[in-house]
């Protein structure tokens, strides 16, 4: 009925889309696994941030903690590397009410503070 070469050619040709169906199941599930992924990275680093920001000691705290490093209220300087450069930004974007202050001079975080909203003039 059948000679040798004609199933195997068969066999071979069942086989290629029995591969080709794995591959697609493959490629949807891979591709699912890295929007999972990038949605966890995405959660995950806005939260950790966050955490850091509550670890911060306050403004209060800080000149409290640090005596030595606060002149006036005008000057505070670093506890790392004794500069008295800092800039202040806010948390997530720049009208953010969670403003944290790092050192210009080292990248060291310092402290952190909430501000009421910014007024738009």
């Amino acid at each position: 009925m059948f000679s040798k070469q004609g199933s195997a050619a068969e066999i071979g040709f069942e086989n290629k889309n029995l591969s080709l169906k794995k591959t697609k199941a493959g490629g949807v599930f891979q591709l699912l696994l890295i929007l999972l992924g990038a949605v966890v990275l995405f959660f995950n680093r806005r939260d950790s941030s966050e955490r850091v920001w509550a670890r911060l000691p306050t403004l209060n705290d800080y000149q409290t903690r640090y005596p030595e490093k606060t002149d006036d209220a005008n000057s505070i300087r670093c506890i790392h590397c004794n500069s008295d450069q800092t800039w202040e930004y806010g948390l997530e974007s720049l009208m953010d009410h969670r403003r944290e202050c790092v050192c210009l001079a080292c990248g060291h975080r310092l402290w952190r503070k909430e501000q009421e909203s910014l007024s738009i003039q």
